[in-house]
Order: C-alpha cells, then sequence, then structure tokens
C-alpha cells in the first residue's frame, strides 16, 4: 500500500491513477485489495475472486493475460562520488 510512484494507498501513484481511469471507461467502482506479490499471490487475489486487474505484473508472466507494457524501468545503484567502488549487491 506504499510503493511509490507507483501506488499507495492514498491514491497518489501512477499506477492508482491507471486504475482508476479504467474504473471510469467500465462505469465501475475502485476499490483496492493489497496483497503482497509473492508465491500463491495469483491463487490468493485473482482466481479467489479478489480483484479483476492487477497492475504492475511483468509483461511475459505465463499464468496471466497481460497487455502491452506501459511501463519500463532498469534500476542503478548510486553512492558519494569518492566512496568505494561496489563489489557486490549481496
Amino acid at each position: 500500500p506504499n510503493n511509490l510512484p507507483f501506488s499507495n494507498a492514498a491514491g497518489q501513484g501512477f499506477e492508482n491513477r491507471i486504475a482508476q481511469i479504467i474504473a471510469d471507461d467500465l462505469g465501475a467502482k475502485l476499490t483496492y485489495t493489497w496483497w503482497a506479490q509473492r508465491r500463491g499471490f495469483v491463487r490468493n487475489t485473482l482466481k479467489a475472486g479478489l480483484c479483476d486487474l492487477v497492475p504492475g505484473t511483468p509483461a511475459n508472466l505465463e499464468m496471466l493475460r497481460t497487455t502491452t507494457p506501459y511501463y519500463r524501468s532498469s534500476y542503478v545503484f548510486v553512492t558519494r562520488q569518492h566512496s568505494p567502488d561496489v563489489t557486490s549487491f549481496n
């Protein structure tokens, strides 16, 4: 429920806005079910009937029908200029 800039419980993320646009277009009321995306996520949410839409899923997730990606991102690691070099992320 607190994953900005994507989404948060206050509805301030860009995925909150996308969900609201879809709901408005369908004439539906938007409600949220927050659930950690880990093992059993699809079974406990979509397949259990708790939700109809899951934004922010990988484009090639085989167990779901996904749309064309609306957002792509890469990760970077930022350090101070004179800090030691990063040698591992473990």
